[in-house]
């Protein structure tokens, strides 16, 4: 079965593809920060109420959603462990060194568990319904004022922009050459020094492609007469539509219900 790397964008036509990337980002660092001071189940359940129509609105399948929330499992547990014992409360188990596992500690471990869950869940959607060339029209938009700032910052903003595109494809590239090298014999199983050796059969292809790759962009940019001192256009101009307002209205009413 063929998994799509994290972050790579989905060609779509939904409503949050639809969307204006600085909604996307108001609305994940409105949600962000309501899942951080968070003070009640009321508070969350809002929130994942938001996340679940942010997925449905990307059209995205639930069992991404859920195959992200459980890649922390582990974090979920360490949170939950720390929490139980050092949480004071009605004491449930009895631990040496004078620990406890306490039922108060359970239940606010549960609490922060669901807050880096939501947490985690609104990347997603974010990620994979935004086309590279948004992120560097956002970004870009920084670096066009004939500024020492701008100037200064654009170097980083094209890095970033080839970052976003590219590695989720390079991603790929490794998991396609992991299973091209499988079919070969290839077994990347056993202890840490015999992995460590079998990297290098998935190591060398990939650094080979990528440099290839780096060498075609390069040229393709220079052919195009890209520099990073000359000062830029932009193609499109982006304009909040009424789609965005709706949405915007929806982010002030969560604010109002959970901050105020």
């Amino acid at each position: 079965m063929q998994i799509t790397p994290f972050g790579q964008f989905i060609q779509g036509s939904t409503p949050l593809h639809r969307l204006d990337l600085r909604v996307k980002l108001l609305g994940v660092v409105v949600l962000t920060s309501s899942a951080v001071i968070a003070s009640n189940v009321t508070d969350l359940c809002v929130i994942a109420t938001m996340v679940l129509l942010a997925v449905a609105a990307s059209g995205l399948p639930l069992s991404k959603l859920l195959r992200s929330i459980l890649l922390l499992a582990p974090f979920y547990l360490i949170t939950i462990l720390l929490h139980s014992i050092l949480t004071p409360g009605n004491s449930l188990i009895e631990l040496p060194f004078s620990f406890n596992i306490t039922y108060d500690g359970i239940k606010r471990g549960l609490f922060f568990s669901a807050k880096i869950a939501l947490i985690a869940s609104l990347t997603g959607p974010l990620m994979r319904t935004t086309h590279p060339s948004s992120w560097m029209h956002i970004f870009g938009s920084i670096s066009l004022a004939d500024s020492r700032i701008g100037r200064a910052v654009f170097p980083l903003i094209v890095t970033m922009g080839i970052a976003l595109r590219f590695l989720p494809l390079i991603i790929e590239e490794s998991q396609r050459i992991r299973q091209a090298q499988i079919s070969r014999g290839m077994d990347f199983k056993g202890g840490i020094v015999k992995r460590a050796k079998s990297l290098r059969p998935l190591l060398i292809p990939l650094l080979s492609s990528s440099f290839d790759r780096v060498d075609r962009i390069t040229t393709a940019m220079q052919s195009r007469g890209f520099s990073l001192t000359s000062s830029r256009s932009i193609y499109r101009s982006h304009s909040l539509k009424g789609l965005d307002i709706v949405v915007i209205l929806l982010i002030i009413t969560v604010c109002i219900v959970i901050f105020i």
